[in-house]
């Protein structure tokens, strides 16, 4: 228990240590945490596995000026990496802002492809690694302080009405979907990438996604939100689509 006095300013519940399975993790060197503010992020390291890597969050922080009603909650956002070297080390915000992009210069994000069944809006689109994929096309990674490496066919991806107000992952421009959130989108299987079938040919740099849609009348449900779930680290990223609709 934590006790602080309401109407204080300016106070941050700051984690230096915590216990997990059994184990105690601490701030990895150099990048823990910045400002202990909410959505601030920072990667844990196993006091006895140095390779044993967890990935945090703050979900949510003290207000300024205190509330009674604050809570404090530091989320976990990827599960412990395997030990062996050549593991994925994947930061879901990385994922989102560092790896892929709806289209390119060159073609267009989404492809209208007609109405479904109860009036849903069908839609393809295309999505682009940032940089020029690996392995024939198949793995998109990044180097830099966040690191990774994404898989194609580890993607799972599903077209959702837009029931959050989301912004997109990489933008502060609305709610920020979080992994319980994604936890729950995906109760269900999403669609996945085959390969090579849904490769990109312009470049070998991404994929296209199959006909999707949300299940709901177009008229009423322009707003929607594109999720890409990486179904081996539980990392995630999503585009928010917001259609403007004209009648004649």
């Amino acid at each position: 228990m934590i006790k602080v006095y309401s109407g204080d300013h300016n106070c941050r519940l700051k984690l230096d240590s915590f216990v997990y399975n059994a184990s105690t993790y601490v701030p990895k060197a150099g990048a823990g945490f910045k400002t202990w503010a909410v959505n601030d992020t920072a990667i844990f390291v196993n006091q006895a596995n140095a390779k044993d890597l967890l990935y945090l969050k703050v979900s949510s922080q003290i207000s300024s000026p205190v509330r009674s009603t604050d809570s404090i909650h530091y989320e976990l956002i990827a599960p412990p990496q395997s030990s062996t070297p050549s593991a994925p080390i994947v930061i879901p915000k990385a994922f989102g802002s560092q790896f892929f992009a709806l289209g390119n210069n060159n073609s267009p994000a989404m492809d209208f492809e007609g109405i479904g069944p109860g009036g849903a809006g069908i839609f393809q689109f295309n999505i682009y690694c940032k940089v020029m994929m690996q392995n024939n096309g198949t793995v998109c990674s990044q180097g830099g302080a966040e690191a990774g490496t994404m898989l194609l066919s580890k993607l799972s991806y599903k077209l959702v009405s837009d029931s959050f107000n989301a912004g997109n992952s990489s933008v502060a421009d609305g709610y920020q979907l979080t992994s319980t959130d994604i936890a729950n989108i995906f109760a269900s299987p999403g669609n996945t990438v085959s390969l090579p079938a849904d490769q990109l040919s312009d470049g070998n740099q991404g994929f296209r996604t199959s006909p999707i849609n949300i299940g709901l009348p177009l008229d009423t449900h322009p707003k929607m939100v594109l999720i890409l779930n990486d179904t081996a680290t539980k990392a995630f990223t999503y585009f928010s689509i917001q259609l403007t609709l004209i009648s004649n």
